[in-house]
């Protein structure tokens, strides 16, 4: 039910049609090999959504062992014999937490059925389910094998195995000589190195949906998209010349598989954005700081403006002060001047008080 991502070129739409062709076929299983991420998982997905078909696979945790895998191949055999639906089951080597995983695949894919997989009880309740359909289509239903032969070619129309594994693992070539059915009973896919033209295109939408993403026009120049593909696919063919030069020459394995052309395309893609965005960061830090200047500039020149015409104010203030003193200085020296006659005038008028009373 998960949304898938998907880039579509050539040599994936050739394994999704045989895939696809695989899936529809009576008792159709197919053995996937190639590294990981090279799209085994996603085209075998996209493959039983084009056909109408459910996908079935297990969840590995710590605690999974025989008997809980033991669990799903009965609810999955349930849904192929009793409720006829179309399942495909996907099964990695990477899911192989122990050896009788490939044992019951391999029986599953020679036989259809995996040994004393159902208790009595639970076998007589599917017989319950499926007998008014086995009468229908003539058998037996006293005899009880007639009755669990009709369930398996039932369940095995269904049900159809798609095993991806890959050649890098260091059992590969043991298993398949281990459980010949997982050659035999299937239709085997390879999946090779992935074009020039898929590695380039797949940069492309990488950085295409980066230059999407809001940076405010932030780009770097003369660093265009096709530059940087054309340096990806570059770089990866020759980290893999290097790869089979090394094989030859010191027998030492180191594959360069599509996953970690991917990780080195998103690496970078999350370098640049990290890039990108601490420019950004003191891009606006400095626009901010000369904002702020402008902003400092203008008033300290209007705060001048105001200050020049205070200063003018101040100045015609003073200038009236210092009249209005020089006013009042000349008014006390008159009143001083007078305060001295009219005391010499008072002694002059006492002394003449004085000489009339005697």
């Amino acid at each position: 039910s998960r949304s898938m991502n998907l880039i579509f070129f050539t040599d994936a739409l050739e394994h999704l049609c045989r895939i696809h062709r695989i899936i529809r076929q009576p008792r159709g299983n197919a053995l996937l090999i190639g590294l990981g991420g090279s799209g085994r998982s996603s085209l075998t997905r996209l493959a039983c959504y084009l056909a109408g078909y459910s996908m079935f696979m297990i969840e590995i945790h710590k605690k999974y062992d025989g008997d809980r895998f033991h669990d799903d191949l009965k609810l999955l055999y349930r849904a192929c014999g009793v409720k006829q639906q179309q399942r495909v089951f996907y099964f990695s080597d990477n899911q192989i937490v122990q050896v009788s995983f490939l044992e019951d695949l391999n029986n599953m894919l020679s036989t259809g059925e995996v040994p004393n997989l159902f208790p009595k009880d639970e076998m007589a309740q599917i017989r319950d389910e499926i007998r008014r359909d086995a009468q229908a289509a003539g058998v037996k239903v006293e005899v009880e094998d007639e009755m669990y032969n009709f369930f398996i070619d039932r369940a095995r129309q269904n049900l159809h195995l798609v095993v991806a594994m890959s050649p890098a693992h260091k059992d590969f070539r043991h298993r398949l000589r281990q459980f010949p059915a997982l050659v035999s009973c299937t239709s085997i896919d390879w999946f090779v190195d992935w074009p020039s033209d898929a590695l380039r295109e797949l940069a492309l939408r990488f950085l295409d949906e980066n230059d999407r993403e809001v940076y405010d026009g932030l780009t770097f120049p003369g660093l265009t998209n096709e530059v940087l593909a054309d340096m990806f696919v570059l770089m990866h063919d020759s980290t893999g010349k290097e790869a089979n030069r090394l094989r030859e020459n010191l027998k030492r394995h180191t594959y360069i598989t599509p996953s970690s052309y991917m990780d080195f395309v998103r690496g970078f893609r999350d370098l640049i954005n990290n890039k990108r965005l601490s420019i950004k960061e003191q891009r606006d830090k400095l626009q901010n700081g000369m904002e702020k200047l402008h902003e400092t500039s203008d008033k300290v020149a209007l705060m001048s403006i105001e200050l020049k015409q205070k200063v003018q104010e101040v100045s015609e203030a003073k200038a009236l002060v210092d009249k209005k003193t020089e006013k009042i200085n000349i008014q006390q020296e008159d009143i001083a001047t007078k305060n001295a006659a009219i005391a010499v005038e008072s002694a002059k008028i006492e002394r003449e008080r004085k000489i009339a009373t005697d």
